[in-house]
């Protein structure tokens, strides 16, 4: 974990290593090689784990490290979370973040993007099925809650989910059982939901597209995600680390790419800023080279 201090003083570094920080940086520093640095510290030593192990991200901004100590909070509560935020905004990596941080770290992640499949295909990917069950079942199915038995199901973009599903789905997290399609057998579940939407829940409540009862099941805890030209500290460590995960060799962001970057509204946000510096980085990348680039 990285650890970012509004002020120098020695007291804040102090505290910040002793509650488990492996880096500190000043907030106002900005510059390229400080990161480059810091991910070549992280490279060569492990982290402290403040609870339980987090995978590396970025939460540097103010906005970003409240976001960050109130979902490790949350993530020592078995209960279900639902994040807000608009595509492209990190509402996935904010999920994996819950997971990792919880009693559940060492169970299964699954995800399921309820907007990207056929509404049969849903209800069988959830649920599974048992051999006969429809044409074409020529052999039972585990669906995605009994795959993430003991861990996190992650249902991204849920405000999509059609309404008999949203049904089903209820029951299923009111009872914390389910039967598989064309089953008998009731099988138990031990699972955290961690859901996700961009949409307006409430307003698709008011015009009959989502269950009030579902929302207040899943809505336990609601975190909202800022997009990210609200949280400007995020954006340049953002950028050098999807630079790092390209490049073997380090790179340098020019100070007038820097500018260019913070002055962007960012309407795909992070998503949109992974995307742009992987064509910067497959543009401007030499056949061969040992100095450090710049982009």
């Amino acid at each position: 974990m990285v650890v970012r201090v509004e002020r120098q003083e020695l007291e804040l570094a102090v505290e910040a290593s002793q509650n488990g920080a492996s880096a500190v940086l000043a907030a106002d520093d900005a510059r390229s090689a400080s990161w480059l640095r810091l991910h070549s510290h992280l490279s060569t030593h492990t982290a402290r784990p403040i609870v339980q192990p987090i995978r590396n991200v970025v939460f540097v901004d103010p906005a970003s490290q409240h976001l960050l100590a109130l979902a490790k909070k949350v993530a020592q509560a078995d209960v279900t979370a639902l994040l807000v935020g608009p595509t492209g905004s990190g509402k996935e990596v904010m999920a994996r973040v819950l997971h990792e941080a919880s009693a559940r770290a060492r169970g299964p992640f699954v995800a399921l993007n309820c907007a990207a499949m056929p509404e049969n295909l849903i209800e069988d990917m959830l649920f599974g099925h048992e051999k006969g069950a429809f044409t074409g079942a020529h052999r039972e199915q585990k669906g995605l809650f009994e795959q993430a038995q003991g861990g996190t199901l992650f249902l991204d973009e849920i405000g999509e989910m059609p309404m008999h599903l949203q049904s089903k789905l209820l029951r299923v997290l009111q009872e914390r059982q389910l039967t598989r399609l064309g089953g008998q057998s009731v099988i138990q579940l031990n699972v955290r939901i961690v859901a996700a939407t961009n949409k307006d829940l409430k307003q698709a409540i008011a015009e009959r597209e989502f269950r009030e009862d579902l929302y207040y099941r899943i809505a336990t805890f609601r975190m909202r995600l800022q997009p990210l030209r609200e949280r400007p500290g995020d954006i340049i460590p953002l950028a050098m680390q999807s630079l790092m995960q390209q490049a073997a060799h380090p790179w340098r962001l020019h100070p007038q790419a820097q500018q260019m970057l913070l002055q962007y509204p960012w309407p795909g946000n992070v998503r949109e800023l992974e995307n742009v510096m992987r064509r910067a980085w497959f543009v401007h990348r030499p056949p061969h080279h040992t100095s450090t680039p710049d982009v």
